[in-house]
């Protein structure tokens, strides 16, 4: 007899009543529905499932625990079982929204969610995963710093690729980047936007949390910075602090690293458009803000909160948001709030984004869409005409 291709260790331990455990959270139901399913599906020689006590993790049970790769699954249902068997022990993918993150690759994602969610009404959200370029590769001048950025970049070149080959040619395409991301985006507008006629289809790009050059980057970028908060086809970008700030840190780094066109961008000034007005170098109180996204304290859930954070960009080129405002604990040295360059302004992003596609549509004749995505002159999705919008993060 051959060796099962997949042991499965599967919790099934019950503790004294109001002990967290697997068996008080469905396991007994879950482990069924597994057997079943392998059953069902003539894995029965591939598949062993063991019924075993605690492995840890009680309080986020059911969990298994899949060999030989070693993946733990948690808050395994019956209903999840069906998709195990198909997609991991028949075709060898484990599922990833079951599998067990560190605590460092959930925040990541927590933090993706808060940055990327005001661009999802659009019909498609693309937001493809690549190998972060660790912070130290933007404080040396050594070969290996340069190195993990062009990895990086590598990652986000052939994900857009993919994505330019895949989107519909009749919708019109926003591009978000962030930090990082940010820096990859710039990089890739030059050489798959300006000159292209794929720049045509671009609404907004949305260039957060990294100093865009008006004189070595901007213009090698094929599109030019807004100018109207409903003007399409052009470039915002914005770094928040509160004040006092510090922008030291920032400043070094855009110093050290070359603009687009090759030259040196110490001193140059940076492109600063108002996220409440989605102007350029203007300034709004804090009742013009119509919804500031505050985290609680898991930073997993969080509360619109309207008029509760002004901005306006300062000579310097920053976007300076008043006192700190009460976000959580992530803000960055010298009142950085780089983390939250987009959930302070959450609620006028999505309405300016929605602005800017709405205007491109006109100019094309299709219907506008609304704040959640859908057209005014269509009741069905075949008629919807909405953008696509693509959104590079960063893989821990």
């Amino acid at each position: 007899m051959q060796p099962f291709r997949y042991h499965v260790f599967a919790c099934d331990q019950q503790k004294p009543d109001g002990a967290p455990c697997c068996r008080a959270r469905g396991s007994e139901k879950t482990i069924g529905a597994l057997r079943r399913e392998v059953a069902s599906q003539g894995l029965g020689d591939s598949v062993q499932i063991t019924a075993c006590g605690s492995i840890g993790l009680c309080e986020n049970g059911p969990n298994l625990v899949v060999y030989p790769e070693g993946v733990w699954y948690s808050g395994v249902g019956s209903e999840d079982a069906a998709e195990i068997v198909e997609q991991h022990f028949r075709h060898g993918r484990p599922v990833e929204r079951l599998m067990r993150r560190d605590e460092a690759a959930t925040r990541a994602e927590i933090f993706a969610r808060g940055l990327a969610s005001p661009f999802g009404a659009a019909r498609e959200l693309w937001a493809p995963r690549y190998r972060q370029a660790t912070f130290g590769a933007f404080l040396t001048d050594r070969a290996d710093g340069t190195q993990a950025l062009e990895a990086a970049y590598a990652d986000v070149l052939a994900a857009f690729d993919h994505f330019a080959a895949h989107a519909d040619p009749a919708l019109p395409i926003v591009l978000v980047g962030h930090s990082q991301g940010a820096l990859h985006l710039m990089k890739l507008m030059q050489q798959r936007v300006a000159g292209k006629p794929l720049a045509a289809r671009i609404a907004a790009a949305y260039v957060v949390g990294w100093p865009v050059s008006l004189a070595h980057d901007l213009p090698e970028m094929g599109l030019p910075a807004c100018t109207r908060s409903d003007e399409a086809g052009c470039v915002l970008s914005w770094q928040s602090f509160a004040e006092p700030a510090d922008p030291s840190m920032v400043l070094d780094a855009y110093a050290r690293l070359p603009g687009l066109d090759g030259k040196n961008r110490k001193g140059s000034p940076f492109l600063c458009i108002n996220p409440i007005t989605g102007r350029p170098g203007d300034a709004a109180e804090g009742w013009a803000n119509i919804g500031t996204l505050v985290p609680d304290a898991t930073l997993a859930h969080g509360a619109l909160m309207p008029g509760l954070v002004p901005a306006r960009c300062a000579p310097n080129g920053f976007l300076l948001v008043g006192p700190p405002p009460q976000m959580g604990p992530y803000v960055l040295p010298g009142n950085n709030y780089h983390v939250y360059d987009i959930p302070l302004f959450w609620a006028n992003v999505r309405a300016d984004v929605t602005r800017r596609v709405n205007s491109w549509q006109a100019a094309h004749r299709a219907p506008p869409t609304t704040a959640e995505g859908k057209t005014a002159a269509a009741e069905t999705p075949a008629a919807s005409r909405h953008a696509r919008s693509w959104w590079p993060w960063r893989r821990g």
